[in-house]
């Protein structure tokens, strides 16, 4: 066992070992790591387990099912509130409109998060009081966006692959035009259901929960980088250097963390919900499936790491995603923050490229891989919280330039939002965690405090 002082040895041994032990010129995954692929159904197994786990839990709450013909007006809790503010766009209606299927699955889909997932126990922020709107064609969804962007112009190639926006404090938007066909003809195809139903869960549970659930998120809204994160996220060009630099910094610092969570809602609403959409449409995602996606593009990218100082070449990703998930042994946080740091790096500058080359980014699949192994840890109820915990940041200063925030987060492994989730992820998976044991477990091992007003008398 290796002792502290002598951790940076044993890191650069290790690796070293990992370059001996195979070239990867023309050799399958499976040849190469024959322990990795035994470590993969392992923890595909585990995660299947956690899923039946959930689902006893479930039934044993009996949450009462919606039936897929009830039809519904937008799902609306402002009534709860007394002024819910100003709406750039009202639903869009026509005469003769009439209630669809797919009016159902939203209202079904928010029944789902609020109920199934727990979140209805977190207080609504404003974004989630708004309803969800549907709007009538690209021209107004693009009016949605300069507003929420704070832009005067919009690139036309920005909304290629948007049909559903989450303005933070607004509301979320659907493009109408997208699914004329569907809502007209009253269609209840499943595969167009699946992919509507995954796209709003993706953006309002997914990068909505991030800006306006979390304390990193908040933060960002307070000082108002709201608006050049969503353009970020757009590719909108913002005039405010300052403002788009802060916004590239906190990208930088959740990039993980950001992708794996929005998969992560995605996967849930398709396959893992008791109103599941995707089952039978859509292949299941898997880790063993993100392994066959980093095959392809294993000999592309060199990938160099300077932990402790030392500067390192990893032969390929699978070394970096072996230590990164598979290495049983204890590390250091302050090594796992290093290499994190790099790998945010890389992600940054390859993102593009690798999206070109298979479809998804290499963000996608490294933050695909730690939500799997969250959940495999420490179930499916206690994820989310997991999330509010890896994001509860509340020291840093969004009034300081980007350089600074940068270089804080980079001088404190706690402060790390996806360094957060890479320990939290390490946790017991011999422990079943409900949110609350994984508050007490997350600062008993690793000093990880997580955001206390969430624990009310629903807990």
């Amino acid at each position: 066992m290796p002792t502290i002082n002598n951790r940076p040895d044993h890191f650069s041994r290790r690796l070293d070992q990992l370059r001996e032990q195979h070239s990867l010129t023309d050799r399958s995954i499976n040849s190469i790591f024959p322990e990795l692929t035994d470590g993969v159904k392992m923890w595909e197994t585990r995660l299947q387990d956690r899923l039946e786990e959930y689902r006893r839990h479930l039934r044993n709450i009996e949450i009462p099912n919606l039936p897929s013909d009830v039809g519904h007006n937008p799902v609306d809790h402002s009534s709860s509130m007394s002024d819910a503010g100003p709406r750039p766009v009202e639903q869009s209606k026509r005469p003769g409109d009439r209630q669809t299927p797919f009016d159902a699955w939203v209202q079904a889909l928010e029944e789902m998060m609020l109920e199934e997932l727990g979140f209805g126990r977190y207080p609504l922020p404003q974004g989630f009081i708004a309803p969800v709107y549907w709007v009538e064609n690209e021209v107004v969804l693009r009016q949605v966006l300069m507003e929420a962007c704070g832009a005067t112009h919009i690139p036309e190639n920005a909304l290629k692959d948007t049909s559903v926006f989450h303005y933070p404090g607004k509301g979320t938007f659907i493009n109408r035009h997208r699914y004329e066909d569907m809502l007209e003809q009253g269609n209840d195809n499943p595969l167009q259901r699946a992919h509507l139903i995954g796209e709003v869960a993706r953006e309002r549970w997914g990068w909505g929960f991030l800006l306006e659930y979390t304390t990193l998120g908040q933060l960002a809204g307070q000082a108002g980088i709201w608006p050049a994160l969503s353009a970020q996220r757009l590719g909108i060009p913002l005039k405010d250097n300052a403002v788009a630099h802060l916004a590239a910094a906190l990208h930088r610092s959740w990039i993980l963390l950001e992708a794996g969570w929005s998969e992560w809602i995605w996967q849930f609403v398709e396959f893992k919900a008791r109103q599941a959409v995707g089952e039978g449409v859509l292949h299941i995602p898997r880790p063993g499936r993100m392994m066959e996606l980093l095959e392809k593009i294993i000999n592309v990218f060199p990938l160099y790491i300077t932990p402790h100082g030392i500067h390192l070449r990893l032969m390929s990703l699978i070394d970096l995603v072996k230590f990164l998930f598979f290495e049983e042994s204890d590390v250091l946080t302050i090594t796992l923050h290093r290499v994190l740091l790099e790998t945010q790096k890389f992600c940054i500058e390859n993102d593009a490229k690798v999206l070109e080359t298979i479809g998804y980014r290499l963000s996608q699949i490294l933050g695909g891989f730690y939500f799997s192994k969250l959940e495999s840890t420490v179930g499916i109820l206690a994820t989310p919280y997991a999330v509010l915990i890896a994001t509860h940041v509340p020291s840093l200063d969004f009034k300081s330039s980007a350089k600074n925030f940068v270089e804080v987060i980079e001088n404190d492994p706690r402060l790390s939002a996806d360094t957060r989730l890479a320990l939290l992820a390490r946790s017991d998976a011999r422990i079943k965690y409900d949110p609350r044991a994984l508050f007490v477990a997350a600062w008993e091992r690793f000093h990880l405090d997580g955001p206390r007003e969430f624990f009310n008398k629903n807990w």
